[in-house]
């Protein structure tokens, strides 16, 4: 099935919000057994759970992805109030973006996209948090910038493309392991 070839092939970079980790983990069979909350579903921009809720899951989706990788390196990225990115054995969270960012529709789609391209020049870790640095940059500024849901998508899509490499690069990171 489809699902099996996914769970046995998998990507090296999965990037979700907190419900759609914790379903994969539950999915591919990596959660723990007595794990079976049924109020945790995937649910797009509206997420039921907090990114705390799915650090374990993030942590043994990378180890998954790290064992079935050609280079024996993978990354989860969740999106939340604070995003975590793991590969496994390190973890980070990284405070900052934009609460806007859960008023539009689409903003994880192209953050994918970032996502990959970063994988073409950098290993999983560093590709899944460039990109989620530079999305949180650029939601900062578009909310700056912005009057409301409409005008904050706009000038997110304008600050994507002006957010600078020093930005990013200062941004915090807090390593918690």
């Amino acid at each position: 099935t489809i699902l099996e070839s996914f769970r046995t092939y998998p990507p090296t970079i999965v990037r979700g919000n907190a419900s759609e980790i914790i379903v994969l983990d539950t999915m591919w069979g990596l959660a723990n057994a007595e794990y079976n909350d049924s109020t945790t579903r995937p649910a797009g921009v509206e997420a039921v759970d907090e990114v705390d809720a799915a650090v374990d899951a993030a942590k043994r989706i990378a180890r998954h992805l790290a064992k079935h990788s050609p280079v024996s390196k993978g990354a989860v990225a969740v999106s939340g109030a604070v995003d975590l990115v793991t590969d496994g054995k390190r973890t980070f969270r990284l405070p900052g973006g934009s609460a806007m960012m859960t008023k539009i529709t689409g903003a994880g789609c192209p953050l994918g996209g970032v996502t990959a391209t970063y994988l073409a020049v950098a290993e999983p870790l560093i590709a899944a948090l460039s990109a989620s640095l530079l999305y949180d940059r650029a939601s900062e500024i578009a909310e700056a910038e912005s009057d409301g849901p409409g005008s904050f998508q706009v000038a997110l899509l304008d600050a994507l493309w002006n957010v600078t490499a020093d930005q990013v690069a200062t941004s915090e990171i807090i390593e918690t392991n």
